[in-house]
């Protein structure tokens, strides 16, 4: 069973790039994936999707993590990687189905609105072409 320590150890691992860590507190001390962390931590995969870890975020999802969790201020994962500008990861988190439609608690905006807000062009063109994708599909 994991203590509040290694879910703070997960999210810091998680920010860090440490994919060897993560695994160990996953694999051996059954960290719990979605657990939030108290103070100015988030979830595992907020912390790595806010920090561009690419290999993190892929090994958390096929490991269970819920894509679209909130953190207290209503920001998703890609929430996250879109107020920092890791085009990459929000490509990676829409191919995995995350909803781009969440509005932050706190300002109530969405990832695209969010982008736009903090100046990431490149960021909002790429929700900007997968929404209009998802809307041609209709």
């Amino acid at each position: 069973m994991a203590s509040l320590s290694e879910t703070f150890c997960l999210a810091i691992h998680s920010r860090t790039g440490g994919l060897g860590e993560v695994k160990l507190l996953v694999e051996k001390l059954q960290a719990k994936l979605n657990q939030q962390t108290s103070g100015s931590l988030r979830a595992a995969l907020h912390e790595a999707s806010a920090a561009g870890h690419e290999l993190i975020i892929m090994y958390l999802l096929e490991n269970g993590t819920e894509i679209n969790l909130v953190d207290h201020t209503g920001r998703s994962t890609l929430h996250w990687a879109c107020a920092n500008d890791h085009t990459a990861v929000v490509e990676l988190l829409m191919g995995k189905g995350a909803d781009t439609s969440l509005r932050t608690t706190d300002s109530g905006l969405t990832p695209l609105e969010l982008a736009i807000q903090m100046g990431h062009s490149d960021t909002a063109d790429v929700l900007s072409a997968f929404l209009i994708s998802l809307s041609i599909l209709d």
